[in-house]
């Protein structure tokens, strides 16, 4: 921070919202579904107990985070570099590691950073439940299926930006 400031704490945040809205996409509808009524986890009533929900929030962002971790991968990279060394941009440092690593390059730390998204969960669903309920209706009633994505994406953006400045100090000390 010494070097740029206090704007390095956003460093890689394009990357970073791209992934948590790509993983938003996937992890809000997947959530959505296993905590409703037709969930195969639901009792006779069509509920779903609060810690069978926050267990399943953890899972559905463990399913999420695997499969955008290379979008995760790069945005580090991007955030830690302060000799201006690395490929600039996302698709080039993934490329370059691929190149020198194989493709298993692009997925180190992947452990770890599982176990962390439990930490953005509260702050993700949080977002997500307030804009969905601002959400545009289908005929039906319910939110219509672009505003559930849109709301998913939305929330990532919200989520990670509050909360990036902890997980770049993280990353900085991680390495």
């Amino acid at each position: 921070m010494e070097k740029e400031g206090v704007w390095a704490l956003w460093k890689g945040n394009f990357a970073n919202c791209l992934r948590a809205g790509c993983a938003l996409g996937v992890e809000m509808p997947l959530r959505d579904y296993l905590k409703g009524p037709r969930s195969p986890l639901a009792d006779q009533d069509g509920k779903v107990s609060a810690p069978t929900k926050m267990a399943l929030g953890g899972m559905c962002g463990c399913v999420a985070q695997t499969i955008t971790y290379p979008l995760d991968f790069a945005r580090t990279r991007i955030t830690v570099d302060v000799s201006g060394r690395a490929p600039k941009g996302i698709i080039a440092g993934l490329v370059s590691v691929v190149k020198t690593e194989g493709i298993g390059g692009v997925y180190q730390g992947l452990l770890p950073s599982l176990m962390r998204v439990y930490i953005y969960v509260g702050s993700k669903y949080a977002c997500y439940d307030g804009l969905i309920r601002m959400a545009p209706q289908d005929a039906k009633g319910g939110p219509r299926k672009d505003a559930v994505v849109g709301c998913g994406f939305l929330a990532g953006c919200l989520g990670k930006s509050i909360s990036f400045p902890l997980d770049t100090v993280h990353r900085h000390l991680s390495v």
